[in-house]
């Protein structure tokens, strides 16, 4: 009887497992779309504003607006995108941020044939971008409520994995089509229909239904999430999700919402992520991914702008795995650390090599690798720390209560940053140099590693709750995280 009560355990812990990375990479599909729109401007801008063939072309001016104008409307995503999946669930946020990106690929596919006109572009970068925005919030928050502990740190690298993966796509599409965007499109276009069909079969998140007071729905959603019909399989989990929302209260208004939000085990995490996105964007991330191939030009390496942007999106998507692997190993804090020097490191060496280059052109030969180097060294350290391990991190440091408003606001101020450095960029670089933009980067990379080494909280291994009680200031939770920095040292 034993034997068979094990066999039937082992069965039943496979077979969640199997589930919750099925439904995490479901709800994350948006995810792969915003990696698209991210990259989408390398496949775009080549053909359409620099190329001498002939064609419709756009003018350099608009090419700016076609590359940025997605990171404008992500933040109204990620506004709304929070209300949204607190209000509606969180499943319905999934489904819905679905519609915009139909409609917004479509769009992309239309230019050149039948129009001829800058006017479709832009808004369908708008669309994408603004479903990019509440992908944002609502993929993050489903997958941290969905999944066991044990799991978490391995799937919340899901989000940046899929993200990575979109990247990944548009670069190779840039790289092998470079004058056919459209094939881009429709491919977002399929992936879009594909999720929409699909979605309605996500499990709504127990935590959000039992906010709701839907007590017997949320238990039957955890059974499938669990991959069991018994009820005691999932009975302790069960008792914890109800305990931790017991002294909550469950009428949701702005101003509870406010309230709650001024709350430490709210307020703390917010102001961490929200330096933690400041800093990924003063460190020169999203530049290096949405002007990939120009990246590479301005770290004078012309000849393969191209081949250089596909191996930082195969580097980028590498990245991910080696994040899953370096958190199991040794948490977040550690290895956020370790790559934040990999980052300034890479930064700052490039920067000097460019300009010893250029003041002493005949004593330093012109020498590709270096470059090359450096720029992997940079995207795979800063991948790491500001891309997969940042959004990871989203939706697992807030209360469940305002999990979707806080995340979609971080999100919201990320994308703002985000929009301000793409758009600026281009302009900027010229008039101050490559090497001065270099090391602009690579002196933010070090404030940020500071930042990240004195306030990051460590959250590998912790239930939701636990998390909670760290920045509400439980001494118990406290002296927990202090033997466990003993043990781990």
């Amino acid at each position: 009887m034993k034997p068979e009560m094990e066999s039937s355990t082992d069965s039943y812990a496979r077979k969640s497992v199997i589930i919750q990375i099925a439904v995490t990479v479901l709800a994350n599909t948006g995810m792969f779309l915003s990696g698209m729109v991210l990259g989408f401007p390398s496949a775009i801008l080549g053909p359409l504003v620099e190329s001498d063939t002939p064609g419709y072309h756009a003018s350099v001016e608009e090419g700016s607006w076609i590359s940025s104008v997605a990171a404008i409307a992500s933040p109204v995503g990620c506004l709304l995108g929070g209300p949204l999946v607190d209000k509606l669930g969180r499943r319905t946020g999934l489904q819905v941020l679905n519609l915009p990106n139909i409609v917004g690929w479509v769009l992309l596919s239309l230019v050149p044939f039948p129009f001829q006109s800058v006017y479709p572009l832009i808004a369908g970068r708008i669309l994408t971008g603004f479903a990019a925005g509440l992908a944002t919030a609502a993929a993050a928050t489903y997958t941290a409520e969905v999944i066991t502990p044990n799991l978490r740190t391995l799937l919340v690298t899901v989000s940046p994995v899929m993200m990575g993966i979109g990247i990944f796509t548009i670069y190779l599409l840039a790289d092998l089509l470079q004058d056919q965007w459209t094939v881009a499109a429709t491919i977002g276009t399929i992936v879009s229909v594909i999720s929409i069909i699909f979605s309605p079969f996500l499990p709504e998140s127990p935590l959000w239904l039992l906010s709701r007071k839907d007590s017997e729905s949320a238990l039957k959603s955890l059974m499938i999430l669990r991959g069991t019909v018994s009820p005691h399989h999932v009975e302790t989990e069960f008792k914890q999700m109800v305990d931790s929302l017991s002294s909550r209260s469950t009428k949701t208004t702005w101003t509870n919402t406010f309230q709650d939000m001024c709350k430490p085990e709210a307020y703390k995490p917010l102001i961490i992520m929200n330096m933690f996105f400041l800093i990924q964007q003063l460190s020169g991330v999203t530049v290096v991914i949405v002007y990939g191939v120009k990246f590479a030009k301005d770290a004078e390496l012309s000849e393969d702008a191209y081949t250089v942007a596909l191996f930082i999106g195969i580097v980028r998507v590498i990245s991910t795995f080696i994040t899953t692997w370096l958190c199991n190993r040794w948490g977040r804090r550690k290895p956020a650390v370790a790559m934040g020097v990999g980052v300034t490191l890479s930064l700052l060496v490039l920067s000097g090599y460019l300009a010893l280059r250029h003041s002493y052109p005949q004593a330093i030969p012109s020498t590709p690798w270096v470059s090359i180097i450096c720029i992997l060294v940079n995207i795979l350290t800063s991948s790491i720390v500001f891309s997969t391990m940042l959004w990871s991190m989203l939706g697992e440091v807030f209360p469940t209560n305002v999990r979707g408003v806080c995340s979609g606001l971080t999100s919201c101020i990320g994308y703002i940053i985000s929009f301000m450095t793409i758009k600026f960029y281009p302009i900027v670089e010229p008039m101050v140099g490559n090497i001065a933009a270099f090391v602009f980067f690579g002196i933010s990379a070090l404030v940020g590693t500071i930042f990240l080494a004195i306030y990051l909280p460590e959250t590998y291994g912790k239930t939701l709750s636990e998390i909670e009680e760290y920045f509400r200031g439980s001494k118990k939770t406290k002296t927990s995280s202090i033997q466990e920095l003993h043990h781990n040292s």
